[in-house]
C-alpha cells in the first residue's frame, strides 16, 4: 500500500476543496462570535395564514403561512437581533400581532395591536389586508391611536402597501398619510410573468376587465396590472407597451447611495403608487420602463413614470417613520438558513 504524502495536499484537487470547506466553515463561526443586539420589536401582520388569503393565486404551491412576515424576521436573525427581555430570537409564528393558527393552520384567535404594552423600538406593519374569512381587515382607529402613541414615544415606525387600502377607513388613512408624509394615489398594481395564465392573474381582474371595456380577457405575455380603488383596470404589455423586458425597476436615489448603498434591480411583485409630500424624503423610486404607447396608458393614472418606492419622514425631534410602497416583506419560498456570514448577499446570487 501505498503511503499519502503530504505533498498531494498541494494539488489543486485537494487545495482548493478544502479552501472552500475552510471558508464555508469560518463564515458560520465568525456569525457565531458576532454579539447579539438587543432591540425591542413589534410586528402586525393581519394576512394569517397568508396561502388562505392568497389561495386563488399560489394554488397550494406556497406552504408559509407567515409569508407576509417572515422574511423581516429572516433579517433579524441574519443581523442577530434578540428580544431585550428574553435574550432570544424573535420567533415568526409567535412574535407577531394578528390571527394567531393552531397546529393544523386554523384561526383559533388574535392578538390585538392594542394589547401591547410595551413601547417598541421598532414598530413593523407588514400586513392588514387580512384574510377574508375572518372579520380582522385593515387598521382600525384604536390600533391607530397605538401607532401615534408609539410614534410620539420614540418608536421608529414601518408601513407596508395594503395598510393604506383593504379595511382602513378614510380617517385612519389620512392620519397613516400624515403618519408618513405620504398621499395615497388609489392605484396599485403588479408584475404579472404570463397574463394568459388566470392563476396567475389576479381572480377578479378579468371580471374587472369585462366590466369596464364590454370584452373578454384577451391580454398576453409578460405585463404590468394596474387597478384602482374605483374600479378602474389597465394593462401594459411587454410586447406592446415596454421598451425591453425589464418593465419595471426599483433604484436607490442617487443622494441616498452612499447612506443604502447602489441598489438597483427589477420588481416583480404587488406595489403601490404614491406620491410623497414635499418635505418627505424619497430614498427609493420605481420606474417604469415604457415606451411611448406605454406613456399614454399610464397617462391614464399619472403624467410621470417614475414614483416613490420608500419613503422617510421625520418631524423634528420625532423617530422616523418610513414608507414602503410595496409588498416588500413577502416571502414566497421556503425559509433559508441565515446563521452564516454575508447570508444576505448569498441568497441574491
Amino acid at each position: 500500500m501505498k503511503k499519502f504524502k503530504a505533498k498531494y495536499l498541494l494539488k489543486p484537487y485537494f487545495l482548493i476543496p478544502l479552501c472552500l470547506i475552510f471558508i464555508i466553515m469560518m463564515s458560520f463561526v465568525f456569525w457565531y462570535l458576532m454579539p447579539k443586539r438587543k432591540l425591542t420589536v413589534a410586528v402586525l401582520d393581519k394576512t394569517v395564514p397568508a396561502t388562505a388569503a392568497d389561495s386563488w393565486s399560489y394554488l397550494g404551491d406556497v406552504s408559509n403561512n407567515y409569508r407576509k412576515h417572515i422574511g423581516l424576521y429572516w433579517l433579524m436573525d441574519y443581523m442577530k437581533i434578540v428580544n431585550p427581555e428574553t435574550g432570544k430570537y424573535y420567533d415568526h409564528t409567535k412574535d407577531y400581532y394578528g390571527p394567531v393558527l393552531d397546529s393544523a393552520n386554523r384561526i383559533t384567535s388574535s392578538k390585538s395591536l392594542t394589547d401591547m404594552d410595551t413601547v417598541p423600538d421598532l414598530l413593523y406593519l407588514s400586513d392588514s389586508y387580512g384574510v377574508e374569512i375572518y372579520d380582522d381587515r385593515g387598521i382600525t382607529e384604536d390600533e391607530m391611536n397605538t401607532i401615534s402613541l408609539c410614534h410620539s414615544s420614540g418608536s421608529v415606525i414601518i408601513g407596508e402597501q395594503d395598510i393604506l387600502t383593504t379595511g382602513t377607513d378614510a380617517k385612519v388613512k389620512g392620519e397613516l398619510e400624515n403618519l408618513f408624509g405620504i398621499s395615497s394615489t388609489g392605484w396599485v398594481g403588479r408584475y404579472i410573468y404570463d397574463l394568459q395564465d388566470l392563476t396567475d392573474v389576479p381572480y377578479w381582474a378579468p371580471d374587472m376587465w369585462r366590466a369596464k371595456y364590454g370584452q373578454e380577457w384577451n391580454c398576453a405575455g409578460a405585463g404590468i396590472l394596474l387597478v384602482s380603488g374605483d374600479g378602474d383596470i389597465i394593462v401594459l404589455e411587454e410586447k406592446t407597451d415596454f421598451q425591453s423586458k425589464n418593465l419595471l425597476n426599483i433604484s436607490v436615489t442617487d443622494e441616498y447611495k452612499k447612506e443604502f448603498g447602489r441598489h438597483s434591480l427589477n420588481y416583480y411583485n404587488w406595489f403601490e403608487l404614491i406620491e410623497a409630500d414635499n418635505a418627505t424624503e424619497v430614498i427609493a423610486t420605481y420606474e417604469f420602463n415604457v415606451n411611448s404607447t406605454g406613456a399614454e396608458e399610464l397617462a391614464a393614472v399619472s403624467d410621470t413614470t417614475t414614483f416613490a418606492a420608500v419613503t422617510r419622514y421625520a418631524r423634528e425631534g420625532e423617530a422616523p417613520a418610513y414608507y414602503f410602497a410595496g409588498d416588500f416583506n413577502d416571502y414566497t419560498t421556503k425559509r433559508q438558513i441565515s446563521n452564516f456570514m454575508f447570508a444576505d448577499k448569498f441568497f441574491q446570487l
